[in-house]
């Protein structure tokens, strides 16, 4: 635990992104506790307190040097997730895992919202289980710096997205589910090539009812230094670490691999048209096709009639 006056101490030493980029008005406890669980993403998640619901991204590299289609693609992705977020997912918040400089285009989406923290990952606060020196993880595969939500005990919640997609109803109806089911860990599958036992922007968990303990020894696995960006993607390490050890207490959610995937369950909604589907990229030149029929088992009972589920 760590105190209020600890927190707003270290913020004054080590300037926090809010701070950085001056926004105004937005650096408040949620609650009135003098101690706090320490957050694995700022001391400006820290004064949010506990029992966050949480939506996790990584935005890595320096966008702000790329193309402008690049920049467009992940900050758009920031600002309308965070937008559909406040829509579909009220109770939550966005953290966005990173290691991007503070330019004044990306204070501009710092500031944009209360309910979004960027997590600076060349100066996060102490990690739990996780061996890393002075949390620093800038070496570690970026695309798993989002799981950091798994373990952070300010966190009940959480789900894992990309920003080149876009939240949506189905997705959030598919959540829903989960959070009614007891299982502690939750996955899509929602196209023919989604093959991975855990797709890497489409799976969420629930910290405590895990076990807190228990999270944070796969949040130690997850970020291991030895999973290299050059030998293995995000979804490699996922199915290691989360799936292999942990099957029997996943919900997943699938659409068209649930021949292949035995104990998946339906999606609870139909699609809302035959080309869009959970974790889609949104992207210039990226245009979707429709997509073939989905297998009458993978469609639920109330459903059977529902050729594109």
């Amino acid at each position: 635990m760590v105190s209020k006056q600890d927190i707003l101490a270290n913020l004054f030493r080590q300037k926090a992104p809010r701070e950085i980029c001056n926004c105004k008005g937005q650096l408040e406890a949620d609650n009135l506790s003098n101690m706090y669980a320490q957050s694995f993403c700022s001391d400006e998640a820290t004064l949010r307190g506990e029992n966050q619901h949480v939506i996790s991204f990584s935005l890595y590299s320096n966008p702000e040097s790329s193309s402008n289609a690049t920049k467009s693609r992940y900050f758009d992705g920031v600002i309308e997730n965070l937008w559909l977020m406040k829509e579909m997912y009220p109770d939550w918040i966005m953290r966005v895992y990173s290691n991007i400089s503070f330019t004044p285009e990306v204070c501009e989406i710092v500031c944009l919202d209360k309910n979004i923290y960027f997590c600076n990952v060349h100066s996060l606060p102490v990690l739990g289980k996780l061996l890393c020196i002075s949390g620093n993880i800038q070496n570690i595969h970026p695309m798993t710096w989002r799981f950091l939500a798994m373990g952070d005990p300010t966190v009940t919640k959480f789900v894992v997205r990309d920003l080149d997609s876009r939240l949506s109803q189905r997705d959030k109806d598919a959540v829903d589910q989960w959070e009614e089911s007891g299982y502690p860990i939750h996955g899509m599958r929602d196209h023919p090539w989604h093959l991975a036992v855990i797709m890497g922007g489409m799976w969420g968990a629930d910290n405590y009812k895990l076990c807190l303990d228990v999270a944070q020894d796969i949040q130690s696995n997850l970020l291991q230094p030895n999973w290299t960006i050059d030998m293995y993607n995000d979804q490699q390490i996922l199915g290691n670490v989360v799936y292999a050890p942990h099957r029997n207490k996943i919900l997943t959610h699938d659409s068209f691999a649930c021949n292949i995937f035995q104990d998946s369950i339906p999606f609870p909604t139909k699609r809302s048209n035959d080309w869009d589907f959970v974790g889609r990229i949104h992207a210039e030149g990226n245009t979707p096709t429709a997509m073939e029929k989905c297998p009458p088992l993978c469609r639920p009972n109330y459903g059977r009639t529902w050729e594109y589920c």
